[in-house]
Order: C-alpha cells, then sequence, then structure tokens
C-alpha cells in the first residue's frame, strides 16, 4: 500500500522538473560570470608571475655567464669592472661590478669573490704577504712549492719541492709536515689507496676516511703530526723533492683539473716557511641577483655558481707571453782550417723577423710587444794595439824625471824603491807630481795607472787621488777603503784636465803610524785595450765606455746605449796562454721604448715584424768627427770590413786578419748580436717565460773551456735553473718548452760542446748535439755567434708537469786536444700551459 502511495506521489508532479532547470539557470547566470572572471584573473596573474619569474631567471642566469666570461678572458683586472681594483691573492673578498647589468628589464648585480681553499688554515691577510709565498721575488724565489696533477688512471700526484737553505737548515732536515689537504671539484671524490698509507717513513699516517663535503666539492686532508718532510718518498738531493699518490673517483672519462693542494709545515716559521698552495688553481664564487622593482614585495633571483680557473702560476722571474729571438753575426768566416777561425769584419749584418702564427717562425700578426731586448757581445784583443805612454815613473826617488814630486812628510822611498805613505797623522798626508803636460791629448781616452799595495790596512783606511787644472784641485777621489792586498788600479782621467798644467796628488789616511801604503809604476797612457789586474768597477767601466767603447751600437742607425754590461777575463784559464790579456763583453739594452716610436712612426709593424740591421758606432775616415771616426789614438788598431766600405778603430770585436802570434788564438774572434721580442697575443694564454741574463741576479757572464761552467756560482759543475712550473701537457701538443740560448764562439772546427736538459744532449737543424756551439743557428746569414733554439718534447722526458727546476750541463772539450771554448750571454725557457677557466661547477638558484 505504501509503495502505491509513493509511486502515485510522483507520478502526480506533472511539470517540477523544468521549474528546476530554470531555478539552475537563474542562479547559473549569478554566480558563473563572477566565477569565470576570478578563474580568468586567477590564470592571468598566475601566468605574469610566472614570466617575472622567469625573467628573473634568465637575467640571473645572463649575469653568471657575464662572470664566468669575464673569469675565463682574464679581465678582473679591468680597472672598470669592479667598483676597487681586483687583488688575486686577496682571499675571501667580494667584489662588486661598478655598474648593474640591464637584462630583460630587470637590473642585474653580479659578485665575484675569490675564494681561499686550504682547510685549517687561515687565509692570509695580506695580499703582498700571499704573493711572496707563491711568487717570491728574483732575488729570493718561492722556498716551498706544492703541485698536483693526475699521474694515472684515476690516479692524482701531489708533488713537493723544497729550496732549503743550507744556512737555516742543513740539508732540508727541519721542515717538518702537519697536514697535507687537496680540495676536490665537485662530481669527484677520494676513492682511497694513498701511497703514503703502508710507508714506514712516513707514520703516523692519518687516514682521512670519508671526506668532508666543501665548498660545492669535497676536502681531504692527511695528518702527519710534524713528519720531515726529508722522510717522504722522493729525491734527497736539492731541490728536496717529494710526492706521493692517491686514487680518485669520478666521471668517466674526465680528470679533476681544477684540484687544489696545499701542505701546512712547522719547524721553520720563524725563517717565513709556513704554509703553501698550488696557486695555479682559483677558485671563485659568481653571484648574480636579478631585480624587478615593478612588484610590492620587490621580487628577485639570486644564482650562485662556483667556477675555477687553472694556468700556470707565475714565479719569481717569470713573464706572461711567448717570445722570439733573431740576430747575427758580425765577424765571419771561416779560415785557417781545421780552426776555422773568424776574420771577416762586418761594417753590419741584418735579421729580418715576420708575421707568422708558427712562435719557431714569427710573431702573430695580433701580437702586442711587451718588452724588446738588444744584446750583443764580443771579444777583444789588445795584440797590436799598444797605448802610447804618456808618463812613467817607476817610484825611484822623488826627483826622477820627467817630474818632480813634492811629499809631505809622511811619504818617503822604502827600500824596495817604491813610494811610501805611513798612516796616524792627522796632516801632512799628501804627495803631488809636478806638471804633466797634456794638453795635446784632448779628445783622447787618457788614463793614469799604478800599481798599489797596502801593509795593515784596515776599515776606515783611505788612499785618495786627486787632479789639478787651471781652475784648481779637484775634490778627493777614493782609491779604496780597507784592505786593499795590491793591484793595478786605473782611472780615465776626464777630458777637462788634459791641459798643459795637469797634475796629480795622491792622499793616505790611515788610522795608526803601523799602516802604510805603496805606489809604484805611476803610468799616464792614451789608449789601451789591456784587462786591469783586480779591476774595480771604475776601471770597467772606463775600459768598456771609452777605451774599447762597445758599449756603443747602431741599431738600425739608431744610436743606443748599454743599459748593462759586463767584462770577463778567465785569468785561470788565460794566463800562461796565447789567450793572456784578451777578454770578453756582453751588453744589453732595453730597446721597447724604441719600438713604439718605430711602430707609430710605420717603420716596423705593430707586432715587430720588420727587418733589423746593427753595426758599430765608430764608424768611418773622419776622427773630428765625435760620432764617426777612427782610433785617433793608435791608427793601427784600425780594421777594413770585409763588407762594405771604411774602416772602424773601434770594433764590437776583434777579428783574425792573421794567424799571429798563434792560429789558437783566434779561434776566440767572435762579435754578433740578438734581439729578442717578448709578446703576448691571445694565443699565448698560460704561455710563461723565463730569461736567465746578466741583469739576473743568479746568473753570471761566464766562459767555457775545458769544463762544465759554474754558472750559477754554486760550487758545482752546471747550474741549475729554478723559479718555473713545468704544466700539465696540453691535448695534441707534442712539446713541452722550447729554449733558445745566445753564444758566443770563434771557430766551428772544434767538437765536443755539449748544452745538456736535465742530462739529454740537445740540437737543432744547424748545431749536432757533440758541436752544439758550432757558429751556427737556423736562419743566420752570417756564421760567427749561436743563437740556438732548442725544442723540448714531452716524449724525450727531459720535463715533466710540476718540475720547478732544471740542471743545465754545458760541457766541452772533453779530449784536450779538442777543447773548444765559448761564452754565454742569455738563456729564455718558454713553456705552455692550458688555461681552463668558465665551466660551471655547480650552480644553487634562490628566489
Amino acid at each position: 500500500m505504501g509503495k502505491m502511495k509513493l509511486n502515485k506521489l510522483v507520478k502526480g508532479e506533472k511539470g517540477q522538473a523544468i521549474m528546476i532547470v530554470v531555478l539552475l539557470m537563474l542562479v547559473s547566470a549569478l554566480v558563473i560570470a563572477p566565477m569565470l572572471a576570478h578563474v580568468s584573473t586567477g590564470i592571468k596573474t598566475g601566468k605574469e608571475v610566472y614570466e617575472v619569474r622567469m625573467q628573473l631567471f634568465y637575467s640571473a642566469d645572463a649575469g653568471i655567464e657575464d662572470g664566468l666570461w669575464q673569469i675565463k678572458n682574464e679581465r678582473l683586472t679591468d680597472p672598470d669592472l669592479f667598483t676597487e681594483d681586483y687583488e688575486e691573492y686577496k682571499y675571501n673578498y667580494t667584489y662588486t661590478y661598478s655598474d648593474p647589468l640591464a637584462i630583460n628589464d630587470k637590473n642585474v648585480a653580479v659578485t665575484v669573490k675569490n675564494e681561499w681553499i686550504p682547510m685549517g688554515i687561515d687565509a692570509p691577510d695580506d695580499p703582498d704577504e700571499a704573493r711572496l709565498i707563491i711568487e717570491g721575488t728574483e732575488e729570493n724565489p718561492p722556498k716551498l712549492v706544492i703541485t698536483g696533477g693526475v699521474s694515472g688512471e684515476l690516479t692524482y700526484q701531489i708533488g713537493l719541492t723544497y729550496y732549503y737553505d743550507n744556512a737555516e737548515d742543513p740539508g732540508g732536515a727541519s721542515l717538518g709536515v702537519e697536514t697535507i689537504g687537496i680540495w676536490l671539484p665537485p662530481g669527484f671524490d677520494y676513492d682511497g689507496s694513498c701511497s703514503l698509507a703502508g710507508d714506514p717513513d712516513t707514520q703516523p699516517y692519518s687516514d682521512p676516511g670519508d671526506p668532508a663535503g666543501y665548498k660545492s666539492g669535497v676536502a681531504v686532508v692527511w695528518d702527519f703530526a710534524s713528519i720531515p718532510l726529508a722522510s717522504f718518498p722522493g729525491g734527497s738531493g736539492y731541490p728536496m723533492e717529494k710526492s706521493f699518490t692517491f686514487k680518485f673517483a669520478g666521471p668517466a672519462g674526465q680528470n679533476p683539473g681544477a684540484a687544489l693542494s696545499w701542505i701546512d709545515t712547522t719547524g721553520l716559521e720563524d725563517s717565513g716557511i709556513d704554509y703553501t698552495w698550488d696557486a695555479d688553481v682559483k677558485v671563485y664564487n659568481v653571484t648574480s641577483t636579478a631585480t624587478d622593482d615593478d612588484f610590492a614585495p620587490v621580487k628577485q633571483t639570486v644564482v650562485e655558481a662556483y667556477t675555477a680557473r687553472s694556468e700556470i702560476r707565475q714565479m719569481g722571474l717569470s713573464q706572461s707571453g711567448d717570445y722570439f729571438a733573431v740576430g747575427n753575426s758580425l765577424i765571419g768566416g771561416n779560415g785557417h782550417s781545421p780552426d776555422n777561425y773568424h776574420y771577416q769584419l762586418y761594417k753590419s749584418t741584418q735579421s729580418s723577423i715576420s708575421t707568422s702564427d708558427d712562435p719557431s717562425s714569427g710573431i702573430p700578426d695580433n701580437a702586442n710587444i711587451e718588452a724588446a731586448l738588444l744584446y750583443w757581445t764580443g771579444w777583444i784583443d789588445w795584440h797590436g794595439y799598444d797605448p802610447e805612454v804618456i808618463f812613467y815613473d817607476d817610484c825611484y826617488d822623488f826627483a826622477n824625471p820627467p817630474v818632480g814630486w813634492t811629499p809631505d812628510s809622511h811619504w818617503t822611498v822604502s827600500s824596495d824603491d817604491r813610494f811610501e805613505g805611513r798612516g796616524g797623522y792627522s796632516s801632512n798626508n799628501d804627495i803631488a807630481s809636478g806638471t804633466i803636460p797634456l794638453g795635446d791629448y784632448s779628445g783622447q781616452t787618457t788614463t793614469l795607472s799604478l800599481d798599489i799595495s797596502d801593509s795593515r790596512a784596515e776599515d776606515g783606511d783611505y788612499l785618495y787621488y786627486q787632479f789639478y787644472k787651471n781652475g784648481g784641485w779637484s775634490s778627493p777621489q777614493t782609491i779604496f777603503e780597507g784592505d786593499y792586498s795590491s793591484g793595478t788600479y786605473s782611472v780615465d782621467i776626464p777630458e777637462d784636465y788634459l791641459t798643459s798644467n795637469f797634475r796629480m796628488m795622491f792622499t793616505i789616511d790611515f788610522s795608526r803610524t803601523n799602516e802604510s801604503v805603496y805606489l809604484n809604476n805611476i803610468t799616464i797612457a792614451s789608449g789601451g785595450l789591456v784587462y786591469p789586474l783586480n779591476p774595480s768597477a771604475e776601471q770597467i767601466a772606463g775600459l768598456v765606455e771609452n777605451t774599447a767603447r762597445v758599449n756603443k751600437v747602431l741599431f738600425n742607425d739608431t744610436l743606443v746605449t748599454a743599459d748593462a754590461y759586463q767584462t770577463l777575463y778567465p785569468g785561470d784559464q788565460f794566463d800562461g796562454t796565447v789567450f793572456e790579456g784578451t777578454w770578453f763583453y756582453t751588453a744589453m739594452t732595453d730597446v721597447t721604448d724604441l719600438f713604439d716610436q718605430w711602430i707609430e712612426d710605420e717603420l716596423i709593424e705593430s707586432n715587430g715584424a720588420g727587418d733589423y740591421t746593427l753595426g758599430h758606432y765608430y764608424v768611418g775616415t773622419n776622427p773630428s768627427a765625435d760620432n764617426y771616426r777612427v782610433n785617433a789614438s793608435d791608427p793601427s788598431y784600425s780594421f777594413d770590413f770585409y763588407s762594405g766600405t771604411g774602416f772602424t778603430g773601434y770594433p764590437l770585436g776583434t777579428p783574425s786578419p792573421s794567424s799571429y802570434p798563434s792560429s789558437s788564438r783566434y779561434t776566440a774572434a767572435h762579435c754578433g748580436w740578438s734581439l729578442l721580442i717578448i709578446y703576448s697575443s691571445p694565443g699565448t694564454k698560460g704561455h710563461q717565460l723565463y730569461l736567465y741574463d746578466i741583469q739576473n741576479p743568479s746568473f753570471d757572464f761566464f766562459f767555457g773551456w775545458q769544463n762544465n761552467a759554474d754558472f750559477d756560482n754554486d760550487g758545482n759543475p752546471g747550474g741549475t735553473i729554478s723559479g718555473f712550473l713545468v704544466p700539465d701537457p696540453i691535448g695534441g701538443e707534442t712539446l713541452a718548452g722550447r729554449v733558445t740560448v745566445f753564444v758566443g764562439e770563434g771557430d766551428a772546427g772544434y767538437t765536443d760542446d755539449y748544452f745538456r736538459v736535465n742530462g739529454s744532449s740537445m740540437s737543432n737543424s744547424s748545431s749536432p748535439s757533440n758541436n752544439v756551439w758550432n757558429s751556427a743557428s737556423p736562419g743566420m746569414t752570417v756564421a760567427g755567434v749561436d743563437i740556438d733554439p732548442f725544442d723540448i718534447t714531452w716524449a724525450s722526458g727531459i720535463l715533466s708537469p710540476g718540475d720547478t727546476s732544471v740542471q743545465i750541463d754545458i760541457p766541452t772539450g772533453t779530449p784536450p786536444q779538442d777543447t773548444d771554448g765559448f761564452s754565454m750571454v742569455y738563456i729564455i725557457l718558454s713553456f705552455r700551459s692550458s688555461i681552463t677557466s668558465g665551466g660551471t661547477l655547480s650552480y644553487l638558484v634562490r628566489g
């Protein structure tokens, strides 16, 4: 009954559905429009927010890319980039772009932070302190160097080089190792298997265990509790070189090139050896903040990235860039076989620089000249050039002709016929000559020389000289102070004292009456190329600048004067031989400013490409012309030019026109020059140069003969060249480095002279290894000197990554009958390293 009533009830509701539909339509009309409007607003607002966030992200990311680009292209030192000057050794300091970037209508602020990586060691407070640790100075190169690199499959090697000072640390035994650490970049991990783990000499050894996450990578630290560095595996010589290895894990086929190692030491902190790090790797934190000011609150997106830059560091003597060397000989010919001495004197010779992308053939078109250095060298022979003696006194008595002497009371003639001055008195200490007419020698080099010895002289004792002319006496000039012992002193008489009433005076100022000075063989002569006995700096200057006059040259017809020079008389090798009295010199000058002017005047190309000529300064036959004159005091010491007209009385080197008095004497005859261009270009990034010449305090101009010359003066044959760092090989390249040597030698016939780098004999297309100094070099048109380039390949094994020194040996004259001789002017080494930078090690977005 209930069911029937229900069905009946439902069936009776006709027309209600349409009413409900109408009501729903009415409600919908009232609700849907506002709801759709709200939904549309939400979608629109979300889209705008998303677009803003996307634009902020892209803008911040572009700021990161700009920072990476600046780092990769070495723009951090651009004075317009940051609000203050960038300093590479100012660690944990954040540098801010001077001007925000405008990207997608957003302001983008970029900062670069120079990250300090060594864990457990405070960053140096002073950038100069950090630079001194890493680079050192020319006088004091770095004493402790740490490097690292991949040495095998998934194997990394850390190398340590210690340049110990025997005075402060005999044998290098006092330096202890506290900790050694390494930072591995993101994606790499420590995989154990350290080679020190089982070495009893390096115990206690603390395994680093699981490395700590650090600076987006991991830090591995070994604790050694002050174990002596000398106990580590490696060599025990000088410098002390130690190393160890460990295994790493990382992406297949990739190496941790940006890894950075460090060492903390003990024992020598007072000597300035405390810690050091591998400064080849620099890690930067780049932060980019993009801001949109159209919102309240202001919307920002921050992107932070780490990047690393790896390149060879500059240490001590290094310069950035590459080099090219040219030059030629001024004396040639190969006479008197088999000695093949040089007898042809050239007025001038030429050499050229070409434009080339091959560093062995020329200089790139886009190169900038950083320095242009000009060198010249020669052998000087005084035989046949006897100076004119104007005055001589054998000091037999004070009235001895040609002039009388006026001695004060403390001057006497000694029992062995010498002038003796006694000390201990405050007055009456002078001895003065009578008048010596020198007026006829005006314009000529006129030299006073005398033999001097002393008895019991000590610090604070002096001997002076004075010259007289019409206006009176010159001020006293010091001959010596302290213990002079014995020797010959000479000085050029100034031009304005070459008068008809010249006189000279000597004054003794010794503190005690039992002290004396003795004078003998007082001589005034015009000219003379004899190398003085026990020469003073003043005597050498007179010999080079006023007597032989080899300190000036004509370079492309422009007079240039040496900035520095050295002379050499190998007395222990020359005395008692046919070479006695002959001597060598080398000179150099910086002609960079001259090159800048020639480029401005369009005389040479902007990269230095052009023709260069060097010749003797005093050339010609007119003795009245100061710039062009023969040797007026002794015309017999003049030489005809083999090529060109005229002759010169002041050659840059002495030729050998005959075999008198001995043919072997003239195997030393040589003279030549070299132009060394140091340049930079986009292709030389990471290229480092190391130049050793007479301006380097650890390099002396020397002569090699019957020995292996000790040119670094350490008491051992040959020399150790240090202060550099050999980089890792670059993929596809075969050269580890290049070295060029400028040598002066007088013959091509004598053999058995060598140039060895780390024990390997070098050679090139013009110079065989057993006669490497054969007066011939690639590209030279006149045989007579050596400007020899040598390639050092990786395959040769001569150099290895991380090397900080090389042993240079220059043995000559193995059989006595084949003894050879040469002088060395400069050595320049070049190493190429790959600069890797700009790759993102880690990337973090904050918004």
